[in-house]
């Protein structure tokens, strides 16, 4: 998310300007998210195009980067890839790097779909070191804390729910939706 997709005044959202800030900057005071706008050198959609030899999510490796024949505009795109890979693992986390071409999705009957390629609200009980970064094509989509509006909460999708759960709303049907993840 660019700084100028940040809705004016989002105190959920907070900018940094370096890998640095981005790592030592913790949540505190409702922020629950830091957003890093850069400008990176280089064609992320000639490493993008070459990479996407079938749709879905395809994991990358350093090698399989390195291995690529690119234009020098790829090379540059390659290398900040293999830059940031390096800086996560310097950090000590084990990075994933994915090249995405579409969202396989599983059929499934539930009302709500509970995968994490819908929207949904994360209910972490504690602060995780998870960093996205898209390097081509649109951002992660976020909204104000107060815009979102769990689905469990619309009258007609809570009905349903109630439907198949087969029960009152009481107690046992809210322990339902944590099980299922309707509550998100």
């Amino acid at each position: 998310m660019s700084e100028t997709d940040l809705p004016a005044n989002h105190p959920q959202i907070l900018k940094v300007s370096s890998f640095e800030e981005l790592v030592g900057t913790p949540f505190r005071e409702g922020v629950n998210a830091l957003c890093w706008e850069r400008t990176l050198e280089g064609d992320f959609a000639e490493v993008a195009k070459l990479l996407s030899v079938r749709p879905g999510i395809i994991p990358i490796e350093d090698e399989q980067l390195s291995r690529l024949s690119v234009s020098a505009k790829g090379r540059e795109a390659v290398q900040s890839l293999l830059e940031d890979i390096r800086l996560l693992r310097e950090l000590g986390v084990e990075p994933v790097l994915d090249c995405i071409t579409g969202h396989p999705r599983e059929l499934c009957s539930a009302p709500i779909p509970t995968d994490v390629y819908s929207f949904h609200a994360d209910s972490a009980t504690e602060q995780m070191d998870t960093y996205l970064c898209t390097y081509v094509g649109a951002s992660s989509e976020g909204l104000r804390n107060e815009e979102a509006r769990r689905w469990v909460d619309v009258p007609e999708m809570r009905a349903r729910l109630l439907q198949e759960f087969g029960g009152a709303d009481d107690d046992a049907f809210l322990e339902f939706l944590e099980d299922h993840y309707f509550d998100l």
